[in-house]
């Protein structure tokens, strides 16, 4: 199971024109070295801010990979079909038994991008 951290609330599928895209890393530096070995029918959760401290964490089933550039640089793009969605406090997230992956012992968002669990 793969977590992926999108706290600045890009929305991929727009942003590529991808209608199943959810995420995407660089195709350099350190990115480039994460997720690389995702499988078909992997499950993907990414966290994305709301506004009123929410977050959203929405479940994917992965399907492929795709390269696009954006602003002049190449991307991975990560795609999939949405399983569910849901809404827990700042808070509440952090001391989830699931999704405390994406937040450090004070109950900030990690600065890394991708997690794996």
């Amino acid at each position: 199971m793969f977590f992926f951290n999108n706290c600045n609330t890009f929305d991929h599928a727009k942003g590529y024109g991808i209608p199943d895209a959810f995420f995407d890393l660089a195709t350099t530096g350190f990115q480039a070295t994460q997720a690389t070995h995702l499988r078909p029918g992997e499950i993907c959760v990414v966290a994305t801010k709301e506004q009123g401290g929410q977050i959203r964490f929405t479940w994917y089933s992965f399907s492929r990979v795709e390269k696009k550039p954006y602003k002049g640089s190449p991307w991975r793009v990560f795609c999939g079909s949405p399983l569910k969605s849901e809404k827990l406090s700042k808070g509440d997230a952090a001391r989830d038994g699931i999704y405390s992956i994406f937040f450090d012992k004070n109950g900030n968002f990690r600065r890394q991008s991708v997690f794996q669990r």
